[in-house]
């Protein structure tokens, strides 16, 4: 019961035996949340992809943002690049949600790209990467993003782990939720599904509920090699816990959620009964001098040490992660208490906070 040794085959492997060859024009949309610095030092990046059919870069900004408006003359240049504004006034719709709208609108191909400001690609392939996973056979298509090498340890693992849940589930069958940025989705199901209308209230979740409502059963494909994945810069403190509390609101509006909840629940709460378990009859044989229990107790944990570090290891070098052998087990324990801290503060937060329906 450990979801970085339930990680499902590449999604490379899939790609090729899928023999994609045929790539989609592709609209890429990004989102700028006044992160104009970002966006220029970014730009360049995204314009650099060597993509045969051609992209479109959609930028939206919010309206009278005139630092991100002074990037976006600088790059006129290039004939593939558009903008659109998000009003000033928008009511009943976060800002968010909306500029996710409006870039989908302004969107010339069927499958849009939604990517964050604040992430980039490190490779000229990775549109190429990401198109094609984006095959008749699918809807939705999933890359893993990732903190850079600045950010805590903890962050990128608790990151990685998640994604390790959400790619099992887009095989076995439907996702639950986002791995944040990188997803690729079709322009006509986001149209006649309304967009966002079933949780317009929710501040948050515009990556989260795109996948909790438009993705099919067994047509999500996941992209986790190098090239096609993307690196977000390493988030505050503040960032950070916001959003795993907006995550948490999130999850009261999505759709299918029991299991994939019930699974995880299960593998943390076996997690501690299996450390519980070693450590108490451990204790028990040194106490009644029972070396043989206690004999079975010391290997059991060094068992579950090494094979639950291994399996860790394994998941960071499949997802080309740096987290170093000895930390795993250390995150794996205390994730359950980091997720008990965030609910503490979510509980505690004004709900107000997290709808955009304010009376």
């Amino acid at each position: 019961m450990n979801p970085l040794f339930r990680m499902p085959k590449s999604a490379t492997e899939v790609i090729e035996e899928e023999e994609q060859t045929i790539l989609p024009p592709l609209s890429v949309i990004i989102a700028v949340n006044d992160n104009a610095s970002v966006l220029e030092r970014n730009l360049p990046l995204f314009l650099a992809q060597e993509y045969e059919p051609g992209f479109q870069l959609i930028i939206v900004a919010n309206e009278g943002d005139s630092l991100a408006d002074d990037v976006i003359k600088r790059f006129k240049q290039y004939d593939n690049i558009q903008s659109t504004f998000i009003p000033k006034t928008h009511f009943y719709v976060s800002r968010e949600k909306l500029g996710v709208t409006l870039g989908v609108k302004a969107a010339k191909n069927e499958w849009c790209l939604l990517v964050d400001d604040l992430c980039y690609p490190e490779s000229n392939h990775w549109l190429a990467e990401m198109g094609k996973a984006c095959t008749d056979a699918r809807n939705i298509v999933v890359g893993y993003c990732n903190y850079d090498n600045e950010s805590k340890s903890f962050q990128r693992f608790a990151r990685l782990r998640h994604f390790a849940y959400l790619w099992r589930e887009a095989v076995k069958g439907v996702p639950y939720a986002a791995n944040y940025a990188n997803m690729a989705f079709r322009k006509s199901d986001f149209i006649a599904g309304d967009g966002y209308r079933d949780n317009l209230e929710c501040v948050r979740g515009e990556y989260d509920f795109i996948i909790n409502k438009y993705a099919r059963t067994r047509k999500t494909g996941i992209v986790t090699s190098a090239e096609g994945s993307l690196t977000e810069v390493a988030p505050s403190n503040s960032l950070w816990h916001k959003r795993r509390i907006f995550y948490i609101h999130s999850t009261k509006l999505m759709h299918h959620g029991f299991c994939h909840k019930a699974l995880s629940f299960l593998d943390s709460l076996l997690l501690h009964l299996t450390w519980i378990c070693c450590l108490a009859f451990g204790v028990l044989g040194g106490i009644f001098q029972n070396w043989v229990v206690l004999a079975a107790a010391v290997i059991a944990l060094i068992i579950n040490i090494v094979w639950r570090s291994a399996t860790g290891k394994n998941a960071t070098l499949r997802l080309h992660e740096d987290i170093s052998y000895g930390a795993i087990i250390w995150f794996e324990l205390t994730s359950v208490w980091h997720s008990l801290a965030d609910r503490i503060r979510y509980w505690r937060a004004d709900k107000y906070d997290f709808t955009c329906h304010k009376l």
